[in-house]
C-alpha cells in the first residue's frame, strides 16, 4: 500500500470521528457565548497547518481553549485558527497577541495587560491529531477538549484550574502549582498529572498503559481507572478513590485519610498518619495495607477465595469473618494480635495482608454488588463523602 493511500485512509477514518462528533463540535466551534457571557470577537487568524504531525506551542496569562477545528466541509484537516474574545471592544487595545507558523510548528503566545482573567480569552482550533504544549501562567486558566490520537499534550499552569475533557493522547502531562485539575469525560493514555495545593478530580474515567497523580497538599478524587498500573500519591492530600482495577499503589507520605471503594485487582496502600476505609470486591494478586498512626476500616466480599492476614493493637470482625478464622489474643514478641482468616480455602487464593501499627482494624463482610457500589436492584449510588465535581468550564 502507498503512501499516499495510507494518508488518504488516515484522513478517512479521521473524518469518521468528527461525523460521530458533529453536534459536541459543532457546538464549541460555532459558539460566541463563553463563560455564560456574550463575547465579542476581537481578534481571528486563520492558518494552514500540516494534517498530521503538527504541534502547537502556547503560552499565555489569559484563559486558553484548546479544541479540535471544525473539518466537515474540509477533510484535508489542515486548517486552524486563533481566536481572541473579550466582553467588549474595549479591550482589543488590553492585550498582546503573536501568531507564527513555522513548518510543523504553530507559536502562539498571548498576554494581557491586567485584566481580570474572565474578560478576555483565546481560542485556538487546530488539527485534532496535533501534539499540544500549553503554559499558562499567572492565573490563566488552561482547557484541552477533544484532541485525539497525538502522541503527546502537555498541559501547565501556575495557579489557574486546567480542564482536561475527552483526551485521547499517547502521553498526557498535566501540571498546575496552585490550580485544581478536573478531567472530565474518558481520558486516555500513559497520564502523569502532577499538583501542589490544587485537588485533581476525574468524574468519568482513567484508561490506558498507566496513570501516575502527585498532589504536595490538594486531594485526589478519581470515579473510575481501569489503567493497566495506577499511583496515587500526596503529602496531606485526602484519597477518595472508587472502581479501581488491574494494579494501583496509593501513598500519603505526611497526613491523609483515604477512602477507596470497588477495588479489582491488586493494591498497595500506605499511610503514614490518617485512617483508611477501603471496599474490595475482588483481590486478584498479593496485596497489602499499611497504616502507621491511625485506623483501617476493610469491607470484603466472600466470593472469591481469599486468605486474609492481619496484625493490628486491636482486632474487630464481624460474625462471618469471626467464622473464617479467629484472633490471637496474646501478643507476641512483635506486640500485636493477629489474626489469619481463609474464605474458601481449598482453592488457591492470594493473601491480603493488613497492618495498622498504631491502630486498630475493622474487618467486615458485604456482598459483592454492595463493593462495587450497586444500589440493589439497579443503579449505582455514589458515597457521599466522593464528593465528585464537575467541572465544564464553557469558553
Amino acid at each position: 500500500m502507498t503512501a499516499k493511500c495510507l494518508h488518504f485512509g488516515r484522513q478517512l477514518l479521521l473524518s469518521r470521528y468528527y461525523t460521530d462528533k458533529r453536534f459536541l463540535v459543532r457546538g464549541l466551534c460555532q459558539s460566541t457565548i463563553l463563560n455564560g457571557q456574550n463575547r465579542i470577537l476581537l481578534e481571528d487568524h486563520s492558518l494552514k497547518v500540516p494534517s498530521f504531525g503538527g504541534v502547537l506551542w502556547v503560552n499565555s496569562n489569559m484563559k486558553v481553549s484548546v479544541k479540535p477545528v471544525n473539518t466537515f466541509e474540509d477533510l484535508h484537516m489542515d486548517k486552524a485558527s486563533v481566536k481572541v474574545y473579550g466582553i467588549n471592544k474595549e479591550l482589543k487595545e488590553k492585550y498582546n497577541l503573536e501568531v507564527k507558523q513555522e513548518g510543523h510548528k504553530l507559536s502562539v503566545n498571548a498576554a494581557s495587560k491586567d485584566l481580570n482573567n474572565d474578560a478576555i480569552n483565546c481560542v485556538i482550533e487546530v488539527p485534532l491529531v496535533h501534539n499540544v504544549n500549553v503554559v499558562g501562567t499567572g492565573s490563566a486558566k488552561v482547557k484541552c477538549a477533544d484532541m485525539a490520537e497525538s502522541n503527546y499534550c502537555h498541559v501547565t499552569s501556575d495557579s489557574g484550574d486546567i480542564n482536561v475533557d475527552r483526551v485521547k493522547t499517547a502521553n498526557l502531562i498535566v501540571q498546575s502549582e496552585d490550580g485544581d485539575v478536573y478531567c472530565n469525560g474518558a481520558i486516555q493514555g500513559s497520564i502523569s498529572i502532577v499538583t501542589g495545593q490544587g485537588s485533581v478530580v476525574n468524574d468519568k474515567r482513567f484508561l490506558g498503559p498507566s496513570l501516575d497523580i502527585t498532589t504536595d497538599g490538594g486531594d485526589i478524587r478519581v470515579a473510575s481507572c481501569y489503567s493497566e498500573q495506577s499511583k496515587f500519591s500526596t503529602n496531606t492530600g485526602n484519597l477518595f478513590l472508587r472502581n479501581l482495577h488491574n494494579e494501583s499503589y496509593v501513598a500519603v507520605y505526611e497526613k491523609g485519610n483515604v477512602t477507596m471503594q470497588g477495588v479489582d485487582g491488586s493494591t498497595n496502600v500506605f499511610v503514614k498518619e490518617g485512617d483508611v476505609d477501603i471496599q474490595v470486591s475482588k483481590v486478584g494478586h498479593e496485596s497489602r495495607i499499611h497504616v502507621e498512626e491511625g485506623d483501617i476500616i476493610v469491607k470484603l466480599t466472600d466470593s472469591y477465595p481469599l486468605k486474609v492476614c492481619v496484625t493490628a493493637n486491636e482486632i474487630i470482625l464481624d460474625t462471618k469473618f469471626s467464622q473464617y478464622g479467629q484472633i490471637d489474643e496474646k501478643k507476641f514478641d512483635d506486640g500485636y494480635k493477629h489474626y489469619l482468616g481463609s474464605i474458601q480455602p481449598e482453592k488457591f487464593s492470594p493473601t491480603l495482608q493488613i497492618m495498622a501499627e498504631n491502630g486498630r482494624v475493622i474487618v467486615e463482610s458485604q456482598d459483592w454488588a454492595a463493593s462495587l457500589g450497586f444500589k440493589l436492584p439497579g443503579g449505582i449510588d455514589l458515597p457521599p463523602d466522593l464528593n465528585i465535581k464537575h467541572a465544564n468550564a464553557r469558553e
